[in-house]
């Protein structure tokens, strides 16, 4: 479906739709666990993070 001429929408039936959702999930599991093996990653408090978004 689309807005203004332009793709906005998809409709499919919800077990394609869950398969989708999963699939995403695993994918960025499997980033999450590279990006810790390879050392990619900081420690630091929930305030310390907070500061950095400027919340």
């Amino acid at each position: 479906m689309s807005v203004r001429g332009k793709p906005k929408f998809v409709v499919l039936p919800i077990e394609e739709f869950e398969k989708l959702k999963e699939a995403e999930l695993e994918k960025i599991i499997r980033e999450a666990e590279e990006d810790y093996k390879s050392g990619r990653f900081i420690k630091e408090t929930a305030e310390e993070h907070f500061k950095k978004l400027k919340i």
